[in-house]
């Protein structure tokens, strides 16, 4: 007898088997959203992740507003710097406007003086101060082009042809008609 329970179970149970086996790809196309209780649990999410935004929101507001009165004294001390720094750009862009651009070889007087001390300096074969003052004269106007051909002749005398060489040649970048 429980021989004969025995195979009615294990048939029973390839019977269920195969059924299901048959009906699985019936199983597989079934939409898990579709089902109401899965919109339900679908909605209570969103409910809740809304009311999370919400909270954080209004705990950063709270915040904000605590802090504030903190941190009011260094925004307006940078709100000044940077207008302060906003006015001297200004202050700078207008004197850059009123001054009038110097042509290519005008020389202004303290260059004029400059070079005329470097020449001075050259003839007494005072090399080194005579290159400081040609350098000073091309730092006063770096477009000068007789400071630039003092340079390149002091150069010649010290026989530093490779500087000369340099020297000229940017003389030619400044003016390439000489």
């Amino acid at each position: 007898m429980t021989f004969f329970l025995s195979i009615l179970i294990i048939g029973s149970l390839i019977g269920m088997g195969y059924i299901v086996v048959r009906k699985l790809p019936q199983l597989s196309i079934v939409e898990v959203e579709s089902m109401k209780s899965e919109r339900e649990a679908k909605i209570k999410r969103d409910i809740l992740i809304s009311r999370l935004k919400r909270f954080r929101a209004e705990g950063l507001i709270k915040m904000l507003k605590t802090m504030t009165p903190f941190f009011s004294p260094y925004g307006k001390r940078a709100k000044n710097w940077f207008l302060n720094l906003y006015q001297k750009i200004l202050d700078l862009e207008r004197k850059q406007k009123d001054v009038k651009p110097a042509k290519i070889g005008e020389p202004s007087s303290q260059i004029e003086s400059s070079l005329e001390e470097a020449d001075d300096l050259m003839k007494r074969d005072n090399l080194r101060e005579a290159e400081k003052r040609y350098l000073e004269a091309i730092a006063l106007d770096y477009k000068n082009l007789t400071s630039y051909e003092g340079l390149g002749e002091l150069y010649i005398k010290k026989r530093e042809y490779k500087e000369a060489k340099e020297t000229f040649e940017h003389i030619l970048k400044l003016d390439p008609e000489r």
